[in-house]
């Protein structure tokens, strides 16, 4: 299983040089719910509010 917390938090700091695809890619490869947050549609997905998830929805 991978821990994505530590992923999530090298995402968030290079979230603002990182092409944009790879940090798609990045973050399906994790699994639910960071999968679902580089879906456009109805789903909400629950991820933990740190400063990784939010720089990198501010990314997407």
């Amino acid at each position: 299983m991978i821990r994505a917390r530590p992923i999530i938090q090298l995402l968030g700091a290079q979230s603002a040089a990182i092409d944009l695809d790879k940090l798609k890619s990045a973050l399906n490869a994790l699994g639910k719910p960071y999968s679902q947050l580089t879906a456009p549609g109805w789903e909400r997905p629950k991820a933990d509010h740190t400063d990784g998830v939010v720089s990198d929805l501010t990314r997407l």
